[in-house]
């Protein structure tokens, strides 16, 4: 008897080179999820315009039985959002895996965004793509060059769609250097600054209006024009003891990069 099993052990190695495996093979559950991601920089107007498109091109499609859109859901910021399209019943079109390669070469062309495409999968596990390369260092210059070369790599491999990087450029952001020396002088403290700031580009509550039973906050803040624009911020006034002073006298303004995203 154990001999017996252990011919049929062997000849069941020697014929999986010829049947093959898949240790998670591919499943079709009629889900497919298409990823949209703009620049870290883009407005939630822009993101919600591309995610329009994708939804009016895949409308009228017959293999689809409805879709859902998410906008900057999650962790996600403002420039990113995911369409999920719930196709008919396997026994009415091709396979999901078909149509998602379709739809990719559909999308291939949409100026200013990064559209993947990839059958949705309903099994436990990790989240991650099938196959990720991990790149780690201390140069983050170094590791931006490196992972562009990787993924230029990755292309010329048949059968490798979707080829992205998690490595995103941060969103411009505003730093504000104080002058401590200038603060001392003119007796202020950041505390003040930091809320007449506020006041200026976010508003500050003055009081409520009252109409027939109902309340409303009043927010005083400068015309959108000017909160619209960075360069003004060096010359909001400040209130001093002495007098009103460009902010421009009592801090650095720099225009910078934030963090990776």
């Amino acid at each position: 008897t154990v001999g017996f099993f252990v011919l049929l052990f062997a000849g069941s190695l020697a014929l999986s080179k010829q049947v093959g495996f898949e240790y998670a093979p591919r499943v079709d559950q009629g889900t497919i999820a298409i990823g949209v991601t703009l620049s870290s920089t883009a407005s939630l107007e822009a993101t919600d315009e591309v995610l329009r498109h994708v939804e009016t091109t895949l409308a009228g499609d017959p293999r689809i039985r409805s879709m859902s859109t998410t906008l900057a859901g999650g962790r996600s910021g403002v420039n990113s959002g995911r369409v999920r399209v719930y196709l008919v019943d396997e026994s009415e079109r091709p396979s999901a895996f078909r149509i998602a390669s379709e739809w990719r070469r559909k999308f291939a062309d949409v100026a200013d965004a990064d559209i993947s495409v990839e059958v949705a999968s309903q099994r436990g596990g990790s989240r991650g793509k099938p196959v990720e390369v991990t790149i780690a260092g201390e140069d983050l210059d170094e590791l931006s060059a490196l992972s562009e070369r990787v993924k230029d790599a990755m292309r010329t491999v048949e059968g490798l769609v979707d080829i992205d990087t998690d490595w995103k450029v941060g969103r411009q952001e505003i730093r504000l250097i104080p002058r401590h020396n200038r603060f001392a002088e003119l007796g202020l403290s950041l505390k003040d600054v930091a809320e007449e700031l506020r006041g200026h580009l976010s508003g500050i509550e003055s009081g409520v209006f009252r109409d027939q039973g109902l309340e409303y906050d009043i927010l005083v803040q400068l015309h959108p024009a000017f909160r619209a624009n960075p360069a003004v911020i060096a010359g909001l006034p400040v209130w001093t003891p002495g007098g009103f002073v460009p902010f421009g006298e009592l801090a650095e303004v720099e225009y910078t990069q934030g963090p990776t995203a």
